[in-house]
């Protein structure tokens, strides 16, 4: 079968970490049973958007403590900013001096999925610390309005029932004594993002291409977050710390299905020769990470005959050819309908990473997507059952990979 696309370039950029960590609260070594206090350390990516955690926009988090002998010593408790300032409904202190204690703190929207430290819970076994359960990636169309703010449906602002966004999710982990005074919780991200671009170079030749969003399917909904944290020395003082994504309420069948798109009745993005965003105000995709290390396979990108669960992404698009005559011939969506272009990807997204994918409609426009949509403003597929080309040429695709740094502080007492 003729394939519409070819995959160009995968190119991977390793993280690296924060090197740009400013010291704004150096207070010095406390005495023994005074007050814990914190300095968090956040990410410092120019990107501002709502679903991107930063220094800016940082107004919540959760933390829980253990001593030494890895037993629940407080916690959780939400800590907040409330007019600049970091509250907490009361102050803890610090249990012995010389003493080490452990720290575990998420960040923002994840706090709804932090698990309370009880039963086999309580980070005894392994050294393994689940505080993350059954995070969710949220299903179906995000809807956004003019304003770039998430919506369902229509985006008109007086009817609209606010629809859940997507999210970015940090944590941090900390063991120190009293004498180092701060407690610094340097939150990292634990998923990765991806943004979608494309361009169409026959913008002024008679090739017209309107985007309205993008969809990912197949990759996971649910994902429970383990720390890895091994035992060290008491009074080391340290904030690194790996975890594990598992997804045990899915199991091996992922069949997760995200889109962000514009509202209904929203005017689309018409690509030109230039690469843009087709996501609303250059919205991006928070998603679970597909392989923990550079060396991992990645997932199966779908295939019509071999691989009809594999993963895939799909353009809302309308794709249209007009001729020397006049005539306008639609290729992809119709004259009131958008359709969906799909192209087939082995998703391969590693923690705390940016992918940017770069899609090229100037010669195809990708395949038929083999799930029906459920969208007021998307028509069914009439070109087959999937995996069929929406026409001849190829649809060029390549991949782009963008450090995350860390960076930006904000102080809080606790």
């Amino acid at each position: 079968m003729r394939k519409s696309f070819y995959l160009a370039a995968l190119a991977a950029i390793a993280m690296t970490s924060c090197s740009q960590d400013e010291v704004i609260n150096d207070a010095p070594a406390l005495d023994n049973n005074s007050a814990i206090t914190f300095r968090t350390i956040l990410d410092k990516s120019p990107i501002t958007r709502d679903n991107t955690t930063t220094g800016a926009n940082i107004s919540k988090f959760k933390v829980v403590c253990y001593d030494w002998n890895n037993e629940h010593y407080f916690g959780p408790v939400d800590v907040t900013k409330k007019n600049g300032v970091w509250t907490t409904d009361r102050s803890h202190n610090w249990k012995k001096k010389g003493k080490a204690l452990r720290f575990f703190a998420a960040h923002g929207t994840s706090n709804q999925y932090f698990r309370e430290p009880n039963g086999t819970d309580n980070g005894t076994a392994d050294n393994k610390y689940p505080f993350l359960k059954d995070a969710e990636i949220h299903d179906g169309p995000h809807y956004m309005d003019a304003t770039g703010q998430y919506t369902q449906f229509d985006g008109t602002g007086a009817t609209a029932t606010k629809d859940h966004p997507m999210h970015d999710i940090c944590a941090a982990f900390y063991e120190g004594t009293e004498d180092d005074g701060n407690v610094v919780l340097n939150f990292k991200h634990l998923l990765s993002k991806v943004e979608i671009q494309a361009k169409n170079d026959k913008h002024n030749n008679g090739r017209t291409v309107e985007v309205l969003g993008a969809r990912i399917r197949g990759l996971y909904k649910f994902g429970t977050w383990v720390y890895n944290v091994a035992d060290v020395p008491s009074a080391t003082a340290h904030s690194d710390f790996t975890g594990t994504w598992y997804h045990e309420k899915e199991g091996t069948a992922p069949s997760g299905d995200a889109w962000i798109r514009w509202h209904q009745n929203a005017t689309p993005t018409t690509l030109n020769d230039q690469y843009q965003s087709v996501l609303p105000a250059a919205e991006s995709f928070m998603l679970f990470p597909t392989v923990e290390t550079a060396q991992g396979t990645g997932t199966t990108a779908y295939d019509k005959t071999t691989a009809p669960n594999g993963t895939y992404l799909s353009v809302i698009c309308r794709v249209t050819v007009t001729d020397s005559d006049n005539n306008t011939k639609y290729i992809v969506g119709s004259a009131d309908k958008y359709g969906l272009a799909m192209i087939p990807v082995s998703f391969k997204l590693e923690q705390g990473k940016k992918y940017i994918f770069k899609l090229d409609f100037s010669n195809g426009s990708g395949q038929v997507d083999p799930t029906a949509p459920v969208d007021p403003d998307i028509e069914l597929p009439d070109g087959g059952d999937g995996g069929e080309d929406h026409e001849g040429g190829e649809i060029k695709f390549t991949v782009t990979v963008e450090e995350w740094v860390d960076g930006g502080n904000s102080d809080m007492t606790m």
